[in-house]
């Protein structure tokens, strides 16, 4: 990648101001609030849209919000500055990330683009350096979120050695907590609280999860796992819930909306860990019953198939049946 002088000129008149002024003030103190900013909750909607503005257009500030995005991102945004910030053929939702933060957004005429400023600091940005450093933190905050995903609390050594396991070049402690001093404020679903990585849910009350975790050992994913769960997400039991979901509306007369909350409830439920018989408590909290015993028997056998192939936080990433193995 070549190194770019910062010379070039955006011949476009989408800036900065122009987009931050189509938003509310109340979005606007969102963006303050993301971004850590002090001393605003007495500006009027125009002393914000100034105060945004310079804020997140400062190096240090512009430098770290930049080093968490992900490959796609990083990609719409080069192609944002070929189309000198209109890529009309973009969903919004691509640079979703760019748009929360402030830095692209729709214009007075509805139109999508990334400011001029904005492109022309990321022109500058975008050296080999910075790309080389941006990767990497985007491989160890992957990981690290992997680990979250499946443990819950992660003693941050557990990182290091998932990482290490597929990874030429290796990480230490020293790094992987550096990373995540970078991620945590845009980018982080989990904090660090007496030397554990704990997700945000379980904040208040994590001693209780070790308790329950016991001495469970914890899951190593396979490096088509890690790599299929970087790329695309983590795993979700999709095919047994559009089993249940069809069930739902197919047989129990359940309706689409109704049905779906009920999945995305299962699936949380299920994944932090549950018996059947909890699941049946939350689904006669939410009205769902079987008239007959064959339908009682045929959805009980669709929620113990869930239950069983689903990785489950409790179980440190181990399925039910995985855990009962060891």
């Amino acid at each position: 990648m070549a190194e770019v002088s910062g010379s070039f000129e955006y011949t476009h008149k989408i800036s900065l101001t122009e987009i931050l002024e189509e938003l509310t003030r109340k979005e606007l103190i969102s963006l303050c609030k993301r971004h850590g900013m002090r001393r605003y909750s007495d500006l009027n909607k125009a002393g914000l849209v100034e105060a945004v503005s310079r804020y997140i257009l400062s190096e240090k500030v512009f430098y770290n919000y930049f080093i968490c995005m992900n490959d796609s991102e990083i990609e719409y945004m080069r192609m944002a500055g070929d189309y000198d910030g209109i890529v009309e053929e973009t969903e919004p939702e691509a640079l979703s990330y760019m748009i929360i933060g402030g830095y692209a957004g729709f214009t007075k005429n509805l139109e999508f683009g990334v400011p001029w400023e904005v492109l022309e600091g990321f022109a500058r940005l975008d050296t080999e350096a910075f790309e080389q450093k941006r990767r990497r933190v985007c491989l160890i905050g992957n990981y690290s979120h992997i680990a979250n995903y499946l443990y819950g609390v992660t003693p941050p050594m557990q990182v290091v050695k998932m990482f290490n396991q597929y990874e030429k070049k290796k990480t230490d402690w020293a790094e992987v907590i550096n990373t995540y001093r970078i991620i945590e404020k845009y980018r982080c679903d989990f904090v660090y609280v007496d030397e554990y990585f704990v997700d945000t849910v379980f904040r208040k009350n994590y001693r209780e999860l070790l308790k329950l975790q016991g001495n469970v050992p914890y899951y190593i994913p396979s490096r088509e796992e890690v790599e299929e769960w970087c790329q695309i997400g983590f795993p979700s039991s999709s095919e047994y819930l559009s089993e249940l979901y069809r069930y739902m509306t197919q047989q129990l007369w359940i309706s689409s909306d109704l049905a779906a909350d009920v999945c995305f409830m299962l699936e949380n439920t299920v994944h932090i860990g549950c018996t059947l018989k909890n699941v049946q408590d939350e689904l006669r909290h939410c009205g769902i019953w079987c008239r007959t015993k064959r339908q009682r028997r045929e959805f009980e056998a669709l929620l113990s198939s869930l239950i069983d192939h689903s990785r489950m936080i409790i179980y440190r990433g181990y399925t039910p049946v995985e855990a009962a193995r060891l």
